[in-house]
């Protein structure tokens, strides 16, 4: 994948504001991405409207660079890797503008972060289907985790290391790259525990708590909300609070404030006491 070159103004434009808010952050002011864009800031609330605006666009061609790298990259297991490295250069702007998003916290973040787990669910199934990546349980949460796990790492290094200017930038994301390629190559293709006994007794604990749920419910999980928007029981009884306070429905809500779920603390702690003899 070669980015194409800005062809308008408005182009232009948004390659500034990317440059600009990866560097200073998103409270950047306007002025600085007219200076980089080398326009007036009149001329960019002419066209993009306002700042809020110019930012929904900057994260919309990020997202698509990104997917469409990720797209590439997953498919094409060979050149995955060479193909990220050979491009960190002209991807800086972009990847420092994911990690200030992900900073800036509130609203902003968690829509920009959803927009990329919505983006990922589509290339982990590309890849899925090319059989460059195995299928999971429950795609939409290691979707979800994988996501989340990068762009934290993202965001502390570059807060642990605090780049100054763009040289320091690019040599930050390489040491990134460099330090993170090994270590996520063997987890991503040998796994860490040595074999399945963890997860298999993980997945029979929670077949048993959902088909205990499933009848002690009569198969109503799922609020009129959650039919709308084509949730599953299963990713509605697992889900975090926020989907389950969307889209359970009345009688799974009164089931879990009796019957909670088992933590992945307590799953863990009672799997180390059954087969590694550790006392609570």
């Amino acid at each position: 994948m070669r980015l194409a070159a800005p062809s308008t103004t408005a182009e232009t434009i948004r390659e500034a504001a990317v440059r600009v808010f990866g560097r200073e952050g998103l409270g950047a002011p306007l002025r600085s991405v007219a200076a980089e864009a080398g326009v007036s800031a009149g001329r960019i609330v002419q066209l993009f409207g306002s700042k809020d605006a110019l930012h929904r666009a900057c994260d919309e061609h990020v997202l698509a660079v990104v997917c469409d790298l990720k797209r590439e990259g997953m498919t094409d297991a060979g050149a995955s890797l060479l193909t990220r490295l050979a491009m960190v250069d002209g991807l800086v702007p972009y990847v420092a503008y994911i990690a200030r998003s992900v900073q800036a916290g509130g609203e902003h973040a968690r829509t920009f972060v959803q927009h990329m787990v919505d983006d990922a669910m589509g290339y982990v199934a590309d890849a899925v289907a090319a059989g460059v990546v195995r299928p999971s349980h429950d795609e939409g949460a290691r979707v979800r985790y994988l996501t989340e796990s990068a762009l934290g790492h993202l965001a502390l290094r570059l807060s642990l290391d605090a780049p100054r200017d763009g040289d320091e930038l690019v040599a930050c994301l390489r040491r990134h790259l460099d330090s993170t390629t090994l270590p996520l190559l063997e987890l991503f293709t040998q796994g860490f525990l040595a074999d399945r006994r963890m997860l298999d007794e993980y997945l029979v604990v929670q077949e048993a708590e959902f088909t205990t749920a499933m009848t002690a419910t009569r198969g109503v999980m799922i609020s009129r909300r959650g039919w709308q928007v084509d949730k599953t029981e299963w990713e509605v009884f697992f889900g975090n609070p926020q989907v389950l306070k969307a889209y359970a429905s009345p009688e799974l809500i009164e089931y879990l404030a009796a019957h909670p779920r088992t933590t992945r603390t307590a799953f863990e702690r009672q799997w180390a006491e059954m087969h590694l003899g550790w006392a609570a």
